[in-house]
């Protein structure tokens, strides 16, 4: 969802070239017929002098072409007139409109402005109570399969080199390795564009689809696995099978669609269709309220996994076991041990991922440029983690996590969460796990 805020001449913007004046009403139709469909995925507001007469606009001429397509098309489409009827030139015509989508009008006032006017009067129009659609944006990722990771170890290096922190708090470490890794990868990996992604709403998508996806997906894991030609020959067949399959569908469908055509088939429905074909709509998010959805998943999370749901033979077990436990861990503190010390190079080089295709969280960063930091970042890296061990306090940005909500498949109107989580945190957390174990 997105506002648009469309004012212009009717004349001005929607006449044809002189050559072609014989088709001037038919031309002007269609860029209408077009213009009124973005009210399904947007708030609109559409204003100007349309130059329309017919009795529902508060026309005081008699019905023109353009007049009675507007009629048509308002009846057709997710949009209303706001207009209060009131005369929007000195000659009294009503020739200025204003239409917004529907879910608009009950939220806004028109009026005629009291003092600004030429030939045409000024028009105002207030909105109130409007909430704002959220609109995630698209966040571009590292393209690490596209990296060059001798001029990525050098820039961290470099910079590691000078390196000297002004605090050893530990959110403040965090964030001076965040921005090197920052610039450092953007000076060496190129982004990622924003992914296409064919899911089952999609237009064209069928069961045959669904399949040779999925053999994509197999074959893609197969090589990943064993990197020979046959898997590599194998991977390339069926990306190419998939190709086949999605052009085949697209034309099936677009066939399909079109025997429903007829005479009857209002304006909107057809760019209505060209507009899904064509991949022209806003991606609609996965949930109308995802911010809202993923903090009831919260809530909701920290509510069943609370202590107050134990029974209350368990309640009473922990109550008694408490103090004990927490005299343990003072004994525990008091006596020196190997793994009160300082983590060394070789913890971090044993719990070290190669993955290239992970997840990141908000930071960017993966397991695959956390392998290839080098020695000087290396370094750096374990001050972060060496401080947060010696201080007992996790750097802040490592306890956000960025919660999605997914519907489930077989559940209607039911939603489960993924969170994703630094991988700087992730790869603390298995070394201090690896030490304890």
């Amino acid at each position: 969802m997105a506002w648009s805020l469309m004012w212009f001449s009717y004349n001005e913007a929607m006449r044809p070239s002189p050559s072609t004046n014989c088709a001037r009403e038919r031309h002007a139709v269609l860029d209408f017929g077009e213009l009124s469909t973005l009210a399904e995925d947007r708030l609109l507001i559409l204003g100007g002098d349309f130059n329309a007469h017919h009795p529902s606009l508060s026309s005081t001429q008699c019905p023109n072409a353009a007049g009675n397509h507007l009629h048509l098309t308002l009846n057709s489409s997710d949009t209303a007139l706001l207009n209060d009827g009131s005369p929007t030139h000195v000659r009294g015509g009503r020739l200025d409109l204003t239409l917004v989508t529907a879910t608009l009008f009950s939220r806004a006032r028109w009026e005629i402005h009291p003092a600004v006017t030429n030939d045409h009067f000024g028009v105002c129009m207030y909105m109130r109570d409007v909430a704002l659609p959220l609109v995630v944006p698209h966040i571009p990722r590292w393209n690490t399969s596209k990296v060059n990771w001798s001029l990525f170890s050098n820039a961290l290096a470099s910079w590691a080199t000078g390196y000297n922190p002004l605090s050893w708090d530990v959110d403040s470490l965090k964030e001076d390795i965040s921005a090197a890794l920052d610039a450092a990868a953007n000076g060496a990996i190129p982004l990622q564009g924003q992914p296409t992604r064919r899911h089952k709403n999609h237009w064209y998508y069928n069961e045959e689809m669904r399949e040779a996806s999925h053999r994509v997906c197999m074959f893609r894991r197969s090589f990943r696995q064993n990197r020979t030609q046959v898997t590599l020959a194998n991977l390339r067949k069926a990306v190419c099978e998939v190709h086949a399959t999605g052009t085949r569908a697209k034309i099936s469908k677009f066939h399909e669609w079109c025997e429903g055509f007829n005479t009857h088939t209002p304006l909107s429905e057809l760019w209505r269709k060209f507009h899904v074909t064509t991949n022209r709509f806003l991606p609609h998010l996965t949930h109308h309220a995802p911010v809202k959805e993923a903090q009831r998943l919260v809530e909701e999370f920290a509510s069943r996994t609370s202590s107050a749901f134990l029974p209350q033979r368990a309640k009473e077990t922990q109550q008694q076991l408490r103090e004990g436990q927490i005299q343990n861990v003072r004994d525990m503190m008091a006596q020196l041990d190997e793994t009160n010390t300082e983590l060394p190079l070789r913890e971090l080089t044993a719990v070290r991922r190669p993955d290239k295709y992970t997840a990141p969280s908000e930071d960017r960063v993966t397991y695959s440029i956390l392998a290839h930091l080098g020695p000087a970042g290396d370094e750096v890296f374990l001050s972060v983690v060496n401080a947060s061990w010696r201080t007992g306090r996790l750097p802040t940005a490592w306890k956000t996590a960025t919660i999605v909500p997914i519907p489930k498949p077989k559940v209607p109107g039911a939603f489960r969460s993924i969170s994703s989580v630094s991988c700087m945190e992730k790869t603390a957390e298995k070394i201090m796990l690896n030490r304890l174990l």
